[in-house]
């Protein structure tokens, strides 16, 4: 039961969020030149495990009292659930997230004197940095507002540069392939959000969704999405005409999916708005996926 529990808190989907980002960094760094090696990949996509474990368990610890308000959650939403439902506790998650710290920090160690990575604990100081920013005191952006632009930060910046300086060892990459990214991670974060709009507002936890309304976030959402698969489509190099339009196409065809929820997927309405989550997320991916797709195709 205890495994259960914490493998329900470990909320194995998100990993696509740190996974994602981290392979587009790694495709950024063969398109440059690198020559392809296995180990960092292995090493670095630990680090994302770790750090997807400490944001999870941070993000439980730091959401309880909104959590425990919501009724409208799903898969994509509203923490893990495990301290509503009593299966673990705040002290137990804690620990948790103080664990997935550490080994984030030993794996950036590993890379800096074992592959000659000397800034990589940088990373796992920024990532802390970001949760901690996010979620807990002083700044609790998540709460008094604009947290989405610390998501955009971690992971359009942060994790694709730890992916191509893992297999690169150096940061000499092309930096506006990272602007698409930096929306992505802008928009994932409305996205995500959008369940959690009746709790969140009762909490007052100042998500975009609360500022500016529920219809809004998803028009701007999608906007953003659109706007990065286009900046996607664009700086992709050489790439074959048919990869480059897939780029474009197959994140585009879930975004006109998820706009023909747009007027009525509130969070009450849970079947559209989970809809409209799947949608917004699957544009997301897909982004990421076929753009890293795309510059290995145009590398040398």
């Amino acid at each position: 039961m205890q495994l259960r529990a914490w493998i329900q808190a470990s909320r194995p989907l998100a990993q696509a969020n740190i996974a994602l980002p981290l392979f587009f960094g790694q495709a950024l760094a063969v398109r440059s030149g690198v020559e392809f090696s296995w180990l960092p990949l292995l090493l670095v996509h630990c680090f994302g495990v770790f750090d997807q474990l400490f944001i999870v368990y941070s993000n439980d610890v730091a959401d309880y009292e909104s959590d425990r308000q919501n009724a409208t959650y799903n898969a994509f939403s509203g923490g893990s659930r495990v301290l509503v439902e009593g299966k673990l506790t705040r002290a137990e998650l804690s620990s948790g997230a103080r664990i997935a710290a550490l080994g984030m920090t030993l794996v950036t160690l590993v890379l800096a004197f074992g592959l000659g990575r000397p800034a990589m604990p940088l990373f796992a100081f920024f990532s802390v940095a970001l949760m901690w920013a996010y979620s807990f005191s002083p700044l609790r952006l998540s709460y008094r507002g604009n947290g989405e632009f610390l998501q955009a930060a971690g992971l359009g910046v942060v994790l694709p540069v730890a992916g191509f300086y893992t297999q690169a060892g150096h940061f000499s990459l092309p930096w506006l392939a990272l602007l698409p990214a930096a929306l992505l991670g802008y928009a994932g974060n409305l996205v995500t959000a959008l369940p959690d709009f009746p709790s969140d507002r009762r909490s007052n936890k100042r998500t975009f969704a609360v500022r500016w309304g529920q219809r809004p976030a998803r028009v701007v959402a999608l906007l953003v999405i659109g706007l990065a698969v286009l900046g996607s489509s664009l700086v992709v190099p050489d790439a074959n005409p048919i990869l480059r339009a897939a780029v474009f196409i197959a994140p585009m065809g879930f975004v006109a999916a998820a706009s023909v929820l747009v007027t009525f997927a509130d969070a009450d309405r849970r079947a559209a708005c989970r809809w409209f989550v799947i949608f917004g997320g699957a544009a997301i991916s897909s982004a990421f996926v076929l753009s890293a797709a795309a510059w290995i195709w145009a590398s040398p």
